[in-house]
């Protein structure tokens, strides 16, 4: 009953677009006595499964932001640079995850000025990736 108010409840918007992180807490809110649901969480394993399911990790966040920046440039023409992209991304060099670093990384090598690297190279993320 409750999978399917959190379904329902999740009709109206577009995942892959939407501008904020999808994470429990957050769906969570978007039912009712989302409190009591809270506390009993460890009782309700079908919907912990689902919240398990559909929210996101930081780093996820950060590259559905990235990859959306990047879609962007190439509809604009516009060649990307690392810097271009977290400042269209939103994203500030500080709080990038590794995973996404290394994304970034990637994106820019296959499609960018790979002289632009200058957060990759500060947290080496050639070795890493290098590595995988």
């Amino acid at each position: 009953e409750l999978c399917d108010s959190l379904s329902k409840a999740l009709a109206p918007y577009e995942l892959t677009t939407h501008p904020k992180r999808i994470s429990k807490t957050w769906l969570l809110g978007l039912l009712e006595k989302k409190s009591s649901i809270e506390k009993n969480l460890k009782k309700l394993p079908q919907l912990s499964l689902m919240l398990n399911e559909i929210a996101e990790s930081v780093a996820e966040f950060q590259i559905r932001r990235v990859k959306a920046a990047i879609d962007t440039l190439k509809a604009n023409n516009l060649p990307f640079a690392e810097w271009r992209v977290l400042r269209k991304a939103g994203l500030s060099r500080d709080r990038l995850q590794g995973e996404t670093a290394r994304f970034i990384e990637q994106e820019v090598l296959a499609n960018g000025d790979a002289s632009s690297l200058v957060h990759c190279r500060s947290i080496d993320c050639t070795s890493k990736s290098a590595a995988q």
